[in-house]
């Protein structure tokens, strides 16, 4: 989209009438469809008196080089709950070693392959499901957040697209995910590697038959890669902050947002 602009600003410099309008025509057309394939609450919701949860999600193979720097960050942080994916064994030693103090409640999938999951949480855990599609591990946790607020959080971990058998896979996860979250009613959170964009037509899909909203508002321009990790949520939540995670060496390791429940008024 800048890029046309950019296109078509350098055009008008030069009075090149036909690439102007044509660059400004595309540049138009992607504002339009990025506007709606993103959150159309471009402002984030005011703080309410409802029940609130900070949740980050972290893929740790991009912190392999510093264990010591991510556990150190998400200390820091003070998240309520993490969920981790890429877990393997060292790593599993690593996460119990630093974070149980915090996090004493916890669930975890550990392989050798990249589909190690696990969730780290202040609050209890209420039931747990590990779901394979396709052989591929998804880990699922119920954690009760107050006395009468629960959550259940899907970690997810979407093969990429990259030929046309894995292509297939991929849409039956998507199709997976959707009717388990609608057997299972209540308060959700889908998040995890999806490897697509969030205005790819398969996420805006999935999203709209899973009735699940986008805690990200925009694309983060302090970091040069496109976000393939997300979080979504169902309806009855709000979304009130969203940050990709930055350790202190400066690597982008993963995401976190604030949520609160939602006490406005309710769609017919």
């Amino acid at each position: 989209m800048l890029g046309f602009l950019g296109i078509g600003l350098i055009a008008y410099v030069f009075d090149i009438r036909r690439i102007i309008f044509s660059s400004f025509a595309c540049c138009a057309l992607l504002c339009v469809f990025l506007k709606s394939a993103s959150n159309a609450n471009l402002k984030m919701p005011e703080l309410n008196d409802e029940t609130k949860v900070s949740i980050g999600h972290i893929n740790v193979s991009s912190a392999e080089e510093s264990y010591e720097a991510l556990t150190n960050e998400l200390v820091h942080r003070n998240l309520d709950i993490i969920s981790f994916q890429e877990v393997k064994p060292d790593w599993s030693r690593i996460l119990k070693s630093s974070l149980l103090e915090t996090y004493p409640h916890y669930t975890e999938n550990i392989r050798i392959d990249p589909f190690g999951m696990a969730i780290y949480s202040k609050f209890p855990i209420l039931q747990v499901d590990t779901l394979f599609i396709e052989n591929v591990p998804f880990l699922s946790a119920k954690v009760q957040v107050a006395e009468k607020n629960d959550i259940t959080i899907v970690n997810t971990m979407i093969i990429p697209s990259i030929n046309s058998s894995l292509d297939s896979t991929q849409q039956n996860q998507l199709r997976y995910i959707q009717s388990y979250l609608q057997e299972n009613e209540g308060t959700e959170l889908v998040l995890g590697d999806f490897n697509m964009v969030y205005w790819s037509n398969r996420i805006r899909d999935f999203r709209e038959n899973a009735s699940l909203m986008n805690s990200r508002r925009d694309v983060s321009q302090s970091v040069l890669t496109v976000p393939y990790d997300h979080i979504f949520h169902s309806s009855d939540l709000e979304c009130t902050m969203f940050r990709d995670m930055i350790d202190t060496s400066g690597n982008r390791i993963g995401i976190f947002a604030n949520l609160q429940f939602y006490n406005g008024p309710k769609e017919l």
